[in-house]
């Protein structure tokens, strides 16, 4: 990273961040092509541990890419605002992000399966308690992300100096 200013590693501010993105991208290889692939997400924290959780049709590309990998990378940010400094004729971008990599792992049990997407649900603002149709738990794939690194960054507002 060459901006160490704006570098985030403390697990609590990283929380802050991934709070405020909307969105995960994970980053997928196929025939040697980058394939990125946004998607909503849960998680849940465990002191340092982090662990998203995802779902998906039960086939299809990403799941067969998916199926093929152990790790994972993924990324997700937020642009903020834009500030123009008309003193030196340049703009900055207030933003946030977070990337990391982490061991892909399917989700075969119900109680996990439910538990992944009661967080997902809870994540975009819907509260609980949920209750699903067990006919959901077979159309649906969940898989989680186990993270093993994850790094943040921010640019807070930009300041004239």
């Amino acid at each position: 990273m060459r901006r160490f200013d704006r570098e985030v590693i403390d697990i609590e501010e990283i929380e802050s961040l991934i709070l405020q993105c909307s969105i995960v991208r994970l980053g997928l290889v196929e025939n040697n092509k980058a394939y990125i692939v946004p998607m909503n997400y849960g998680y849940q924290r465990d002191g340092e541990a982090l662990t998203f959780y995802l779902h998906s049709a039960p086939v299809g590309r990403k799941i067969e890419l998916l199926k093929e990998v152990e790790s994972i990378t993924f990324e997700m940010d937020e642009a903020l605002t834009i500030h123009e400094d008309e003193v030196r004729c340049s703009t900055t971008t207030e933003y946030i992000s977070v990337m990391g990599e982490g061991r892909v792992r399917f989700v075969e049990a119900i109680d996990e399966k439910k538990r992944g997407l009661d967080l997902l649900l809870e994540r975009y603002g819907f509260e609980g308690p949920f209750s699903f149709n067990e006919s959901v738990f077979n159309r649906v794939c969940v898989f989680k992300i186990e993270v093993t690194s994850i790094t943040g960054k921010k640019n807070p507002r930009h300041k004239h100096q």
